[in-house]
């Protein structure tokens, strides 16, 4: 498939992506674009998927081509590497963690993830950015941001899920 198909694929994909409403079965990502803010970098936002499988593909096909990188840079061999990263993740012969750095240091200049995990870890889980999020999210919601990063409760999770919509903008 030609750059040009496989960029028109991407934004198709991720605009759905970023549309769709998560579950806690859900899977995704929250990314940005790696470039200066005056030609669309540094905006973040989160996409979902149904299942993992969605979620690796899209990152491994599909993620190179979202936000295309410098025109100087071979964006088919960023992909070949990116696939590669994606691949071992998907084998489960790199955590998900170590997964992200290294998808990471393949696609500077072009999308960075911040995090990417299924949606039941950001209403409970205890990394740094799932911690930050909900903090973000009770902020939005009138919550005390510096204290709370306890896990999301039944009572907040419709405001937590519409909060999400609201990060980056």
């Amino acid at each position: 498939m030609a750059l040009d198909e496989l960029y028109e694929e991407a934004q198709q994909a991720g605009e759905t992506a970023s549309e769709r409403e998560p579950t806690p079965q859900s899977w995704g990502f929250e990314c940005y674009g790696d470039a200066a803010g005056g030609i669309g970098g540094g905006v973040g936002g989160f996409v979902w998927f149904t299942t993992r499988a969605e979620l690796m593909d899209f990152a491994g096909r599909l993620l190179p081509h979202f936000n295309p990188g410098p025109v100087s840079m071979d964006r088919a061999l960023v992909a070949r590497h990116a696939s590669g990263v994606v691949d071992r993740v998907r084998a489960r012969e790199t955590t998900m963690d170590d997964g992200l750095v290294e998808l990471n240091a393949v696609l500077r200049h072009f999308s960075q993830l911040r995090w990417w995990g299924q949606y039941q870890e950001l209403l409970n889980g205890n990394r740094a950015f799932e911690r930050k999020i909900r903090a973000w999210s009770r902020d939005m919601n009138g919550g005390d941001a510096e204290s709370d990063t306890s896990p999301i409760g039944a009572s907040e999770v419709a405001s937590f899920r519409e909060s999400l919509q609201e990060w980056g903008v």
